[in-house]
Parts: C-alpha cells; sequence; structure tokens
C-alpha cells in the first residue's frame, strides 16, 4: 500500500525542470502562503483595533504558529531518520521530539483559530471578519509549513554548495576529483558519529555530492550492511539498478586516485545478506568508470 503510487507520473512539461528547481519552487509557494497569512492578520488589527471588535490575545495563535514553523523546518528528514552526518545535542530521538512537539503546537494553533472563529464570532453572531482573519493566517501559516517541509528534497541541498578547500592529507591524494558528477546516498545508521564524517568527507572532498533519496541521478549507495535500508528503499534500489556497495569501495578509490569499478564491492539488493562478495581478480567494465579507465580492484585498503 506504501507505494501504490509510485507508477503514477504527472505529464512532463518540457519548459520547465521541476527536478532541478523544486526547492526552489517550493520555497517561494511557502514564503507566498505564510506572507499572505500575516498580511491578513496585520490588516485586521488595523480595521478592527479595539478590544471590543478583536480581542488581542487572539494574536496568541498566529504567534505560536510561527514558532511551530521554525521547529518543524529546524530538523531535516536525515536527522528524524537517524541518516544525519552531525548527531546534534540529542541525536535522533532528540530530532523527533522536537518535531513532535513543532506539530503538536502547529495543530493546536489552528485548531485555536477554528474554535475562535466560531466560538468568538460565528456563534455570538457577531462580525465574523475578524475571526476569519485569525483562521486563514493559521491555515496559510500551517500550509506553508507543510509545503515548506515535504515540498523540498533534501538530494538538492548540497548542489550548489561549493567544496572545501581545507581537507586532511589522507582525502586529497589526487588532484582531480574521484566522485566527480557522482550523487551518493549513504547510509549508515549504526557506524560512529566519526566515521560518519570521515565517510562524507571522503566523498564531497573529492568531488562527489551527497544525496538523501535514491533517484536517476543518484550514482551509488554506500552502506555498511543492507539490514539498514528501508524497503521502500529497497525497491527503489531494485527499480532503478543503483549500485549498492561498502564502505571499502569509497576509501579504495580514495587511496588509488581512480573511480573503480563496483563489479567486486556490490551487495545484492535482493538478498538479505550485508556481506559484500569478495572482489574478483579482472573486473568487466562496471557501471561507473573514471575517463574509460580500467582500474586494478582490491578490496584492501
Amino acid at each position: 500500500m506504501a507505494g501504490f503510487l509510485d507508477n503514477f507520473r504527472w505529464p512532463e512539461c518540457e519548459w520547465f525542470d521541476w527536478a532541478e528547481r523544486r526547492n526552489a519552487v517550493a520555497s517561494v509557494v511557502a514564503g507566498a502562503l505564510f506572507f499572505t497569512g500575516w498580511w491578513i492578520m496585520i490588516d485586521a488589527a488595523v480595521v478592527y483595533p479595539s478590544q471590543e471588535m478583536m480581542n488581542h490575545s487572539f494574536h496568541t495563535c498566529g504567534v505560536f504558529s510561527t514558532i511551530a514553523f521554525f521547529m518543524i523546518n529546524a530538523v531535516s528528514n536525515g536527522q528524524v531518520r537517524g541518516d544525519a552526518y552531525g548527531e546534534g545535542c540529542f541525536g535522533r530521538t532528540g530530532a523527533r521530539l522536537w518535531l513532535f512537539v513543532g506539530f503538536m503546537m502547529m495543530f493546536g494553533s489552528f485548531i485555536g483559530s477554528v474554535w475562535i472563529l466560531f466560538g468568538a464570532y460565528v456563534v455570538p453572531k457577531k462580525d465574523v471578519a475578524p475571526g476569519l482573519a485569525v483562521f486563514f493566517q493559521n491555515a496559510f501559516i500551517f500550509f506553508s509549513s507543510l509545503v515548506f517541509k515535504f515540498g523540498r528534497t533534501e538530494s538538492l541541498w548540497n548542489r550548489n554548495f561549493s567544496r572545501k578547500k581545507t581537507v586532511s592529507p589522507f582525502l586529497h591524494r589526487t588532484s582531480m576529483g574521484v566522485f566527480d558528477n557522482c550523487l551518493v546516498l549513504l547510509e549508515l545508521k549504526n557506524e560512529p558519529f566519526k566515521e560518519k564524517k570521515r565517510l562524507k568527507s571522503a566523498v564531497t572532498n573529492n568531488g562527489g555530492k551527497i544525496s538523501f533519496v535514491v533517484s536517476k541521478q543518484c550514482s551509488l549507495v554506500v552502506t555498511n550492511s543492507l539490514s539498514n535500508l528501508s524497503s521502500t528503499r529497497l525497491r527503489s534500489i531494485q527499480k532503478l539498478q543503483t549500485p549498492v556497495v561498502g564502505l571499502d569501495y569509497v576509501y579504495n578509490c580514495v587511496e588509488r586516485g581512480v573511480l573503480l569499478s563496483v563489479d567486486g564491492y556490490k551487495m545484492e539488493a535482493s538478498s538479505a545478506s550485508s556481506t559484500p562478495p569478495p572482489p574478483v581478480s579482472s573486473p568487466r567494465k562496471g557501471p561507473l568508470t573514471h575517463k574509460g579507465q580500467r582500474p586494478e580492484v582490491s578490496a584492501s585498503l
């Protein structure tokens, strides 16, 4: 049931590249909704300035909705899933608790605005314009928060970021980026924080970019165990035929200074085993190559 919309596709627009501009569009839409909500409330406060027309305590809902907006979008989906490379103060549990409190505050403010509309204006048969202003303010902020949180994709966050210039000597064995034009997804739930950071640096400091979702642009998935991959992610990997490799593949590529073939490092996503097969002595040309070279494959650092 979870993947019943996987095969549903909208007609593709030739004049608009939605995949590349998704984050920008979602941010603009969310900003417009947020601005509209506050603009309506400010306009109502100017038109109905007295306490009798609109109780000043009704502004509390909008304030808490705004706070909830920042709380919900302060944590990434990767932090909630435990896939992030910075554990923060409280780790995955703290991120989930923070997100839960943010959503509870958002829903509470929205429900409170509905109560204000009907309890303070509709039932007493007063002018409903101030009540509608409170309701629409919280409704627009509510939907702007959802659009900004779920309308963007984290795989595009690092696409336009510049690479760091100061890195460790181990990660700069090559003058060219080993992982140039490679989008790598790291699934390292049970790895220590230092190892996560070291592996991420090995990819990003050598030309690669980090992906948070399995997509057509994703070059490979790096994991220490297939059990870390969710069923949804496994289905996407099998559908797109994305190679899954172990941690040794990244370090060996950096050590040799060339993008190795993935044949000797592949993990079969369809298998329950989490141990990668032993490397072969003369691998065939894999889906990832480096400028036509066929380097020798070794599984040891």
